[in-house]
């Protein structure tokens, strides 16, 4: 069975007493020789530790890993890490579950030398920022296609999307519930938006099983 809460929470304070000075309790997971305590050399480094020390101890029945998730997004955006928000770890952890939890497998079994469990959350960090990356680049390339289509006037962001779609693969078939899906809106606000385009020849509908559904089939769609 867990220790109670108090006994958890006196102990998780107790090791934050090595990073910030008060006095609390004497139990610690950490190495009693002072030359083998944590170093924090960076403030990437603190919110990693705080992420390990709520993950190691299991405070909580439920929830711990997002807990220490958070509570590392909460440090990183206090110290001005402002593109932490963007990032996400929590997916990168996904993808390396097994690697993540060998982290703190070999913590424990050297002695607590954070040493691996920092080089994978930095790893971790890299990744997701590479991933940050890819994701501004397509976004990019998808808003100046966007724009483009803006131009061909009377056009709202929502219509441009659409084609958008409709260019990126020629033979995309959309119903009006797939495109209230995909660009958040209510279906009758997306029929509007259908209407408008097909009304235009840049898109037109064709019936298929009942209904009717959208295509990039529109007479002026190959003039863009």
């Amino acid at each position: 069975m867990h220790f109670s809460l108090t006994n958890q929470m006196m102990k998780l304070c107790h090791i934050f007493d090595i990073n910030f000075g008060s006095s609390w309790g004497s139990e610690s997971i950490l190495p009693k020789n002072n030359s083998q305590r944590f170093l924090v050399s960076s403030i990437i480094e603190e919110a990693i530790y705080n992420s390990f020390f709520i993950s190691y101890l299991h405070p909580f029945v439920d929830g711990n890993g997002r807990t220490a998730r958070a509570l590392f997004y909460w440090y990183m955006l206090k110290e001005g890490y402002w593109l932490t928000e963007y990032m996400s770890i929590s997916r990168i952890i996904y993808k390396t579950k097994v690697s993540y939890e060998k982290s703190f497998l070999h913590t424990e079994a050297d002695g607590n030398d954070m040493g691996y469990f920092i080089t994978y959350h930095l790893n971790a960090l890299q990744k997701a920022f590479e991933e940050l990356k890819k994701y501004i680049s397509k976004k990019t390339a998808q808003q100046s296609d966007q724009n483009r289509l803006l131009k061909l006037g009377n056009i709202t962001q929502r219509q441009a999307e659409i084609l958008y779609m409709m260019l990126k693969d020629e033979n995309i078939v959309l119903t009006v519930k797939d495109i209230s899906t995909r660009l958040l809106v209510t279906s009758t606000t997306a029929k509007q938006d259908i209407i408008g385009l097909v009304k235009r020849n840049l898109l037109s509908e064709i019936p298929l099983n009942k209904q009717k559904k959208v295509t990039s089939g529109g007479q002026n769609i190959g003039k863009m």
